[in-house]
């Protein structure tokens, strides 16, 4: 996992042999798209820790880190990363959102995300229930 955290991008992750091994254990479930595949374990290997949250990751980043401050992740820098449509500027992004976060998320929501941000389609639904999550949960913390 140090091999991929090292990795500034995408592809650098695609010559790390971690990814390629998590690579070969999901070709099999259907996810077979390399570039994908690389952001999830790119994205999973700067993460310290999981979190429970019903809400996803989206509302994970909204929530304060303590009561009565701000959210993990800045409306500026999330409405940043939803404006990434591209895999390859999305991973980077994304490694400073989680940095921000304190490197852990809700891990499912977190992994399709990430595996369908690079779909045509999937990807704008994505962006758009990401971005409902988000901000809903912050007028969840202005309520009293």
């Amino acid at each position: 996992m140090a091999q991929l955290r090292r990795c500034k991008n995408l592809e650098e992750v695609l010559f790390a042999p971690p990814y390629h091994a998590l690579y070969h254990r999901t070709v099999g479930a259907g996810w077979g798209d390399r570039l994908r595949i690389a952001a999830v374990a790119g994205a999973l290997s700067h993460l310290k820790g999981e979190v429970e949250s019903s809400k996803g990751f989206a509302a994970f980043l909204a929530t304060p880190k303590e009561h009565g401050q701000g959210p993990r992740v800045s409306e500026l820098r999330f409405q940043r990363l939803m404006k990434e449509k591209e895999l390859e500027d999305f991973y980077p992004a994304l490694l400073r959102i989680i940095h921000l976060a304190g490197e852990k998320a809700p891990l499912s929501d977190l992994i399709r995300g990430v595996y369908n941000w690079g779909d045509p389609f999937r990807g704008d639904r994505v962006r758009r229930n990401w971005t409902f999550a988000y901000f809903n949960q912050l007028l969840d913390n202005q309520k009293p």
